[in-house]
């Protein structure tokens, strides 16, 4: 707790110097809310199974302590992500870019094998759409049900160093599935590609978040996506072709 205050209040002095103070009440009042709400939320997050459903599982991610673990997705679509895993046998092994507010990461530990690995990788910098503080590290690492075992690297996944440690993690076995939602300009998510989706096993998948037609332009998730998804057995998960953001994109992997 004391943690997460320290962390609250560094965010506070951050807004205040570089939004001003209408944006900093604004930040305070969920901050607030999200204190007061985390415990209830970490011991009801225990309880929250597989064996609820997906449904269930899915509304707790979106739901509890207002955007406590909130996933940046659109509802159906990463339900409808979750349902593929659960019809194509649950995941053992799961690779992760992307870590942001923990929310698919949460949802994916309720999908995969009482023995699944997770590895997610994320680099904490203002800069970048999504990092987290230090302190949620053993919050998220909570997230482990039963033999489930959770790594997370605070690190670069353009780094070949961070290849590096996540082969020595994987200890020579593939992965079944890669979730790519990381830097999301072309080099970057290509990159994330050409570097981990070797790991995929035969009969895994590959999936990339944010693959939806821009209103306007394009961007480097979309524009990747349109580029290499034909070269493979393919499914787009969308709930409107006009909502200008988010979808994801499945690659199945021979």
């Amino acid at each position: 707790m004391r943690e997460l205050l320290i962390s609250y209040s560094n965010k506070a002095l951050r807004v205040t110097r570089e939004e001003g103070i209408t944006s900093l009440l604004t930040v305070a009042t969920l901050n607030a809310f999200q204190l007061m709400y985390f415990p209830f939320c970490a011991r009801r997050m225990r309880s929250i199974t597989g064996d609820h459903g997906l449904e269930e599982v899915v509304d707790f991610a979106f739901k509890c302590g207002s955007s406590i673990i909130k996933p940046f997705q659109i509802r159906s679509e990463i339900l409808g992500l979750l349902e593929e895993l659960e019809k194509n046998n649950r995941p053992k092994s799961i690779v992760e870019i992307g870590t942001a507010r923990g929310g698919t990461l949460f949802l994916f530990t309720r999908v995969a094998t009482d023995n699944a690995t997770f590895i997610s990788i994320d680099l904490m910098n203002r800069d970048y759409l999504g990092g987290y503080p230090k302190w949620k590290t053993n919050f998220y690492k909570s997230f482990a049900q039963k033999k489930q075992k959770i790594h997370l690297l605070r690190a670069d996944s353009h780094d070949t160093a961070t290849l590096k440690d996540v082969k020595s993690i994987l200890d020579g076995n593939k992965v079944d599935l890669l979730f790519i939602d990381g830097d999301h300009t072309y080099k970057g998510v290509k990159r994330d590609f050409e570097l981990y989706s070797p790991l995929v096993r035969s009969g895994g998948i590959v999936a990339f978040h944010d693959i939806g037609q821009p209103k306007e332009g394009t961007h480097g998730v979309n524009e990747f996506w349109k580029e290499i998804k034909d070269r493979f057995d393919h499914r787009e998960i969308i709930e409107d072709i006009k909502q200008g953001w988010a979808g994801i994109g499945l690659l199945y992997i021979k």
